[in-house]
């Protein structure tokens, strides 16, 4: 498994930069090569959970090095670092290891890159989609792409048996669905000892007044529209999650 995008930080004149780079492209990843400037870095660097590779050889930018922890920390980046072991070895006194995603030593083996990348992903969030519809299970795991990790279950009544064995980070629950509405289920979620506190985003195919006014009393953490656009959809779980790491960090 590979990121779609990684800003690749380094002396980017450097051939073992440059080709570095090749060997992830043909990985299929898209990757942005960024010169070792702080100021650069800084402004190229802004988009939350974004994949960086710091590639430091046997050097440590020290004020670099401070400002990707500081990304880490403030925007949530997946910084990975890039070096010889002894180099490596003091970046780990620089940066709190637990908040670098993977130290990989030189020469760097493509298994490594992968694995480190299988790790990053796996932090992925967990996101359960509830709807009888199919159509609308295929076109939600879609639109939301490789940045989360989605399950779809087709009916409400099965969600217990799978929250038993499976921990979510979010779900997304039809409004109206047969046998078991969704507000039944979530009904039943604020019941549960291990599932009160899972947010819950109601999906629904009305945006009446009536129709949202009942929704809303439910006191979901929000509704979408199936009528929406995909890209529309997919930022606003991303908006759902950005809110959640501001409200810990204040």
């Amino acid at each position: 498994m590979v990121v779609n995008e990684l800003f690749v930080i380094g002396d980017t004149k450097r051939l073992l930069v440059q080709a570095l780079g090749h060997d992830l492209e043909k990985m299929g990843c898209l990757v942005h090569l960024i010169e070792a400037d702080k100021d650069i870095v800084r402004d190229a660097i802004a988009q939350e959970d974004s994949h960086c590779l710091m590639y430091m050889g046997d050097e440590i930018d020290l004020e670099l090095l401070t400002l990707l922890k500081e990304k880490v920390e403030t925007v949530g980046i997946h910084l990975y670092l890039v070096g010889k072991p002894s180099c490596l070895e003091m970046a780990g006194k620089v940066v709190d290891k637990r908040q670098v995603t993977a130290f990989l030593p030189l020469p760097l083996q493509v298994a490594d890159l992968k694995d480190a990348f299988e790790k990053s992903m796996d932090k992925r969030k967990r996101v359960l989609v509830i709807d009888d519809e199919p159509l609308m299970l295929r076109s939600i795991k879609t639109w939301l792409g490789d940045g989360f990790q989605v399950s779809l279950l087709n009916s409400a009544t099965s969600a217990a048996a799978f929250l038993a064995k499976h921990t979510v980070d979010l779900i997304l629950l039809d409004y109206e669905m047969p046998v078991m509405t969704g507000s039944q289920l979530l009904e039943k979620l604020r019941k549960g000892a291990t599932t009160h506190d899972i947010p819950v985003i109601f999906l629904t195919s009305k945006d009446d007044k009536e129709t949202v006014m009942k929704v809303m009393a439910m006191k979901p953490d929000g509704y979408l529209l199936k009528s929406g656009k995909p890209e529309d959809i997919r930022k606003s779980v991303e908006d759902f999650f950005c809110g959640q790491k501001s409200a810990q960090r204040a």
